[in-house]
């Protein structure tokens, strides 16, 4: 018996095996999890573990230690490090941590080019022999200007004994410089590791240290704005000629504050819950990403329910404050126009007068307002109360108008040199139409001062900033 297909689940069906990708107008993913070098984005915190890091090893210091917590860049920062090496560097990078004392120098002779990384003598020889071959081959880098370098990460499961052999290896040196500089790369439990009276001595040896911090709230609206341009075609902004790979995808202000909540600022969980917030979204048939998604996403994985919980019953709570200042304020406008107001037969013609600009309009609306009565101004409070309802319930945020074009060519172009300078810019379409370069949002005036003098550096001049109101986004 012939069974008529369901439409519904035929369009479920689509929507699942389509990826959100194209409905968004997006050309790639714009968080995955791979280490895509075209997303880089340079934290405060990664800017200066990068610095910390590239100094020690100009300097030839010999033990450098980098620690964070898992998800705050640390295999990014690795890969920064390796880029900025000099020419005349031999690189050794351990990934895999759970090795042996003579593992150890077996690979970084391997690493070096010193001996060849098949079965054979190196497996044979003494762990004597093996260090006495690698102290000879780093003797000879001296006289070659050239130095050598070993990263380890996820150090924080090295064994006690490859320590103690890492501690003899930051030993080499001439009377000039060290021969081998080590860079050790773990999580917290890596310093309190070191921090063990049988490893004192090692950890003497440590000339620098820096812990990774996860991003502060400004950085993760600026991390999410920066993925989605790029995964949209930015910094040029085209790949197939259309108009509409103009449009950007928009995470509101309350997703985004929902993000930094559930994330703690962590960019690996960042782009695991963006991107299901933006399946959700694309289920929903949404354009724009709200809390409502990114709470979903969070129950989707399975995020602490407490943390979840709370954002949902802020939202709630705020939603019925607002109500009843609504509802206040509406009963006393109506008690005050029925006892005050005129008998229509009674009332003198209004003489119509000169159309009032916005603002003098607003200064009128202000004249005009009824003053709230007890349950409105009670609903009031109960919002300004609790610290963290406010945020969710009106949050002011800003922009930075740079100027407009009518080809989206010349936006693009002025929107890539914002870029450049690590702003969060992008196109969209206004009244004309013309192509307005915008940089933001910001959650203050100041970042968006801040930004606007940036511009005002690199002779983008003209720009002004706008408030957007809450909700606006």
């Amino acid at each position: 018996m012939f069974t008529p297909p369901d439409r519904a689940q035929t369009r479920r069906d689509t929507v699942d095996s389509e990826g959100y990708e194209r409905y968004f107008g997006l050309v790639e993913s714009p968080f995955a999890l791979t280490p895509n070098p075209r997303f880089l984005f340079k934290s405060r915190s990664i800017t200066e573990a990068l610095e910390h890091v590239t100094r020690a090893l100009k300097r030839r210091e010999a033990l450098i230690v980098v620690t964070g917590d898992a998800g705050t860049g640390k295999t990014l920062l690795c890969r920064l490090v390796l880029q900025q090496l000099e020419p005349r560097t031999f690189v050794c990078v351990i990934t895999n941590p759970l090795l042996t004392r003579d593992d150890l120098i077996r690979q970084l002779l391997t690493d070096f080019g010193v001996v060849s990384g098949q079965p054979g003598r190196p497996e044979q020889a003494s762990g004597h022999d093996l260090v006495r071959t690698l102290q000879q081959f780093l003797a000879s880098l001296d006289s070659l200007r050239a130095h050598a370098v070993i990263m380890i990460d996820e150090a924080q499961h090295l064994q006690p004994e490859v320590l103690e052999q890492i501690r003899l290896l930051s030993n080499f040196e001439t009377d000039r410089s060290k021969l081998l500089q080590i860079i050790l790369v773990g999580q917290p439990e890596l310093d309190r590791l070191l921090g063990t009276p049988a490893l004192r001595q090692l950890e003497q040896r440590i000339s620098r240290r820096y812990q990774l911090q996860p991003l502060g709230a400004s950085e993760v609206r600026q991390y999410i704005e920066r993925r989605l341009w790029i995964a949209h075609g930015g910094p040029d902004g085209l790949h197939d000629g259309r108009e509409h790979t103009f449009w950007r995808v928009q995470f509101t202000a309350a997703a985004m504050r929902a993000v930094t909540s559930l994330s703690g600022g962590l960019p690996r969980v960042i782009n695991i819950l963006c991107d299901r917030a933006l399946e959700v979204a694309y289920k929903r048939r949404k354009k724009s990403i709200d809390a409502a998604e990114v709470l979903s996403a969070a129950e989707l994985l399975r995020f602490p329910t407490s943390l979840k919980l709370k954002l949902a019953s802020y939202r709630a709570i705020a939603a019925a404050a607002l109500t009843i200042v609504t509802a206040g304020g509406v009963f006393a406008t109506g008690l005050l126009h029925s006892r005050s107001a005129p008998a229509r037969d009674t009332a003198a013609p209004s003489t119509p007068g000169p159309a009032l600009d916005p603002a003098s309009q607003s200064d009128r609306a202000k004249l005009d307002a009824v003053p709230p009565n007890a349950t409105a101004l009670a609903g009031a409070s109960a919002i300004n109360a609790h610290p963290a309802i406010a945020p969710l319930v009106a949050v002011e945020s800003f922009t930075v108008v740079a100027a407009s074009f009518r080809t989206p060519e010349r936006a693009a172009a002025l929107a890539a040199r914002a870029t450049e300078l690590g702003l969060p810019a992008f196109t969209r379409i206004v009244a004309g139409p013309w192509h307005q370069v915008v940089v933001g949002p910001y959650v203050s005036r100041d970042e968006a001062q801040t930004a606007q003098k940036q511009l005002d550096a690199a002779r983008i001049m003209d720009t002004h900033v706008v408030s957007m109101p809450p909700g606006a986004e």
